[in-house]
């Protein structure tokens, strides 16, 4: 009786499943090809598992660079605070979705939030005021401290106290001496779209967020499509060759 040789199970691409030849076509998303470099890979678990180290050096960083401008992340627009904020955000999902939440994450989302008490104005003083003493720095009207009597805080003219002082340079130093720009230890503009994706590039090794995922920080969400986009692939392959042998017979 003659023995029929298995048939080989040929996936969509024509590559024979279970090969390395397959599972390397697989892996050929460029989002997957870079996770899957730092462990077996074709063992996506620990893969992604391994990510949670990754994201522990930057997040220590980024939170340095937050400490550093802490009493003038309140002058940066909002909108600008949030897109870094919802990057943390997606970042500290993702840290527990991979093994420990990272609490340096944690913290600062709290500074790009300015739920931080670091981030709060010294003193009472409207933002008007503050403003207006800043105006008469940077046009020469105010030198030293101790010359600082033209607020219009209160009754009358006075003298600002330190609380109010420190509110006024603080508020100089964002406006004119930084211009607006708080700049990180890598040199790039803390609330940059380039600071972001040099960041995803470290713990990813490419910029996800806008070349990947429609500007979206879901990389929890992102990851597990990506997976089931594998998974997918073999299930229909193993279908069709399912189907293939039951039309046969």
């Amino acid at each position: 009786m003659a023995i029929e040789r298995a048939k080989e199970l040929k996936g969509k691409n024509g590559m024979i499943a279970g090969t390395a030849e397959y599972l390397n076509d697989l892996n050929s998303d460029l989002v997957i090809k870079q996770l899957t470099k730092k462990a077996n890979a074709f063992n996506y678990y620990r893969s992604i598992k391994s990510i949670n180290n990754d994201v522990s050096k930057p997040a220590g960083e980024i939170l340095r660079d937050l400490k550093e401008y802490a009493p003038l992340l309140r002058y940066v627009p909002s909108g600008r605070r949030d897109t870094l904020k919802r990057f943390l955000n997606g970042l500290y999902e993702l840290s527990g979705y991979t093994g420990a939440k990272e609490s340096k994450l944690k913290q600062a989302i709290s500074l790009a939030d300015l739920s931080d008490s670091r981030t709060k104005k010294n003193s009472r003083a409207s933002d008007r005021d503050i403003d207006k003493e800043v105006d008469i720095m940077y046009h020469g009207s105010v030198g030293k401290k101790g010359s600082l009597n033209n607020s219009s805080s209160g009754k009358g003219r006075r003298k600002p106290d330190d609380k109010f002082y420190m509110d006024i340079v603080n508020k100089y130093q964002y406006k004119y001496e930084f211009k607006g720009v708080l700049k990180g230890k890598n040199g790039v503009d803390i609330f940059s779209d380039k600071y972001i994706e040099h960041y995803e590039k470290e713990i990813f090794k490419t910029a996800v967020a806008y070349k990947h995922n429609g500007g979206k920080f879901t990389y929890v969400q992102f990851i597990k499509e990506l997976l089931n986009g594998l998974y997918g692939r073999i299930i229909y392959d193993v279908d069709s060759f399912i189907l293939q042998e039951h039309t046969r017979f």
